[in-house]
């Protein structure tokens, strides 16, 4: 597991983190989670996956309270196999509240691909997560064929600009005023906005004239391992990283 931090609308202070799994196999060495989750979806390997990544993360923030005196706030990407268990949303309580974690200090992520799939039991799993506590982030956002209706349906907390459109705000004005019109619409209807896959300083600056509530991105700091966040001598915001430029390769293999 490592952590991506997330920063506020300010780009200066760590609001939270998303936790993103790897799998460094020893026959294949570094392998992307877009080329192992969808096998793990298909041949059942998904649920326990999922029930690693909670515990794993639980104990993160167990490790962050002791070592650094609060409780941070970590955002779990959820599949939509998982969603679809009827059982899923007590489990998720159950190992959470097991863990002695707050439930809104946990975020679940869902994509609006899992929404698609089966529209209601999912949505019905995410009612239910919400009344329990744990905030929602609709993640990816953009890249479905029916983003406006899913947010007529949802009461989700934030959604995640997807990083295809962030990619082209310097040299595609639509894009840019698409952009802008998804913030100023999920402020009005009561959502926050996080900008995922910040490169370069120039498309931080771009989203803060359109009040962006959050980024995260290469450009602020890479996922780093848990001790690395815990443990290191310098702090955190002494890590962060400008305009660091990465190939779209390393990009890709960063992302769930």
């Amino acid at each position: 597991m490592v952590y991506q931090p997330q920063y506020d609308r300010t780009g200066s202070c760590i609001i939270g983190y998303e936790a993103l799994i790897r799998w460094n196999s020893d026959i294949f060495g570094l392998i992307s989670p877009v080329e192992f989750i969808p096998i793990a979806e298909k041949n059942g390997a998904i649920y326990k996956i999922g029930q690693y990544v909670i515990g794993e993360v639980c104990e993160f923030m167990n490790q962050y309270a002791k070592v650094k005196g609060i409780l941070p706030t970590v955002s779990i990407n959820v599949s939509f196999i998982e969603l679809i268990n009827p059982n899923f949303a007590v489990e998720l309580k159950n190992k959470v509240l097991g863990a002695n974690i707050p439930t809104h200090h946990i975020v679940i992520e869902i994509t609006e691909t899992a929404i698609s799939e089966f529209m209601e039991i999912v949505l019905g799993n995410i009612r239910i997560i919400r009344a329990l506590g744990f905030e929602i982030h609709l993640d990816d956002f953009g890249t479905g064929y029916s983003s406006l209706n899913h947010l007529s349906k949802l009461t989700v907390d934030c959604v995640k600009i997807d990083k295809s459109f962030i990619d082209e705000l310097l040299s595609n004005e639509t894009t840019k005023t698409l952009v802008q019109s998804i913030i100023e619409l999920s402020h009005r209807i009561g959502m926050n906005v996080i900008a995922e896959g910040i490169e370069h300083i120039e498309q931080f600056q771009i989203l803060s004239d359109f009040n962006c509530d959050g980024y995260q991105g290469y450009y602020f700091n890479k996922p780093l391992e848990k001790d690395k966040i815990l443990f290191s001598i310098d702090s955190l915001f002494d890590e962060t990283i400008q305009n660091q430029e990465v190939s779209n390769e390393t990009i890709k293999n960063s992302r769930y």
